[in-house]
């Protein structure tokens, strides 16, 4: 049993879903422990946070990818591979990116420690620093999206910041996306907007942005894809670490 954020509860009766979706809702993240890891019974077990949907989970898309080193896969396919993964938003070519993103622990290995950023951390940073108009430069949508590669999606202009009617903060960030498309003629940025980005790297990699997690076998990590960036560190060693992902609709 892990204390602090995010918090820890069991999978099982309404009661304890109930909890845990609160405290999803509440904190952004929460970690399931001891939940089953069949695919079925993962579907079920983080059905408390929305349906498990396989448009735009892996390739081809399915209900639960497995997300663990494999050399025969493409560089692009980053969940596939050993380098460390900077917190991200996942689905970021979307629309609506999915709203929920679980990562259920198979087997942990060397390395490969869970990464947490919540975006209310980089905007309370940013301020702090008296980087309003950054903060603010960050909500135009001129932030260039796509697929990860040269045969990914179109690439399509959005926010990295939006906020809802309470003022609350949600985030669309993916630094290595972003990276490719700024090299493409459509998805240069303009000096005003490509320093608001800087600004906002800097405040994810100041120290405590960022939450290590080190997942158990039978972990769960459930995450509010809207407000909390997720990574992960270097898988070394045998490279056994295997994890199963999901991503939730409403």
């Amino acid at each position: 049993m892990s204390t602090g954020w995010p918090e820890y509860v069991r999978p099982g009766d309404r009661a304890s879903r109930a909890d845990a979706r609160s405290r999803l809702r509440r904190d952004g993240a929460v970690v399931l422990e001891h939940a089953p890891l069949t695919d079925a019974e993962l579907v079920d077990a983080v059905s408390f946070a929305g349906t498990a949907v396989a448009a735009g989970n892996g390739t081809p898309g399915r209900l639960v990818w497995d997300v663990r080193p494999d050399p025969s896969s493409s560089p692009d396919v980053v969940s596939r591979g050993r380098d460390a993964f900077d917190p991200h938003t996942d689905s970021t070519h979307d629309d609506r990116p999915h709203p929920v993103i679980a990562l259920a622990m198979v087997t942990p290995g060397e390395g490969g420690r869970s990464l947490l950023a919540p975006v209310a951390r980089i905007l309370d940073l940013l301020h702090a620093r008296g980087q309003q108009e950054q903060a603010r430069l960050l909500g135009d949508a001129c932030f260039p999206f796509a697929g990860d590669g040269p045969d990914g999606h179109p690439i399509v202009r959005r926010p990295i910041l939006t906020f809802d009617d309470r003022g609350g903060a949600r985030v669309r960030y993916h630094g290595r996306i972003l990276d490719w498309c700024a090299r493409q003629p459509s998805g240069r940025l303009d000096d005003e907007h490509a320093a608001a980005l800087d600004a906002f790297r800097s405040a994810l990699l100041a120290p405590g942005t960022v939450s290590h997690l080190t997942l158990r076998e039978g972990d769960v990590l459930v995450i509010d894809n809207h407000r909390v960036l997720h990574g992960r560190t270097e898988i070394t060693g045998a490279g056994r670490r295997h994890v199963k992902r999901l991503k939730l609709d409403p």
